[in-house]
């Protein structure tokens, strides 16, 4: 398993998934949730301690959202939906709009210096 997380053929997050899905829980699964669990209690008391780290996960979280907003309004036709049934079709469509954010992504970091 860790083998596989760290050559990048297999993401933690897919792992996780698969192991949650299984009908038949074993003690892996409860282990990584209870570390989950662990680990997001540690970084609560830190989160709300810290305003610097407040205000940096905000700002990544604006980033995030930015994004998002820049995407919808380029993808103004078929109101947003792909409407391709084709597995092909799909991921041109996706890489198209990823091809055409970057594009005014570069375009504004250019221009704006």
């Amino acid at each position: 398993m860790a083998g596989s997380i760290q050559s990048g053929r297999v993401t933690s997050s897919l792992f996780i998934s698969k192991l949650q899905a299984h009908p038949r829980q074993n003690h892996l699964t409860y282990v990584l949730r209870a570390d989950g669990q662990f680990i997001k209690t540690r970084f609560i008391p830190c989160y709300l301690q810290s305003q610097p780290l407040r205000q940096r996960i905000h700002a990544q979280l604006n980033k995030g959202e930015e994004l998002h907003a820049l995407r919808a309004w380029l993808w103004f036709g078929s109101e947003g939906v792909i409407r391709r049934k084709q597995q092909e079709a799909q991921t041109e469509a996706a890489r198209c709009l990823t091809l055409l954010t970057n594009c005014v992504l570069l375009w504004n970091t250019v221009y704006m210096q």
